[in-house]
């Protein structure tokens, strides 16, 4: 509860992973994959992005 106060608070979200404990990386790979290409595929295309100066 408070993780999901502070994602909420900071504009983040949270992925729950079903069947996955604190040591995700060392688990099932099918929940965090699937959180993973989700949250790639939100993200703007930057092959399409504007070129920016520096």
């Amino acid at each position: 509860m408070q993780h999901e106060w502070a994602a909420q608070r900071s504009g983040a979200r949270m992925a729950h992973l079903e069947g996955v404990g604190h040591w995700w990386p060392e688990e099932p790979p099918t929940p965090v994959a699937a959180a993973l290409q989700a949250f790639w595929a939100e993200l703007p295309d930057v092959a399409r992005a504007p070129a920016t100066r520096t």
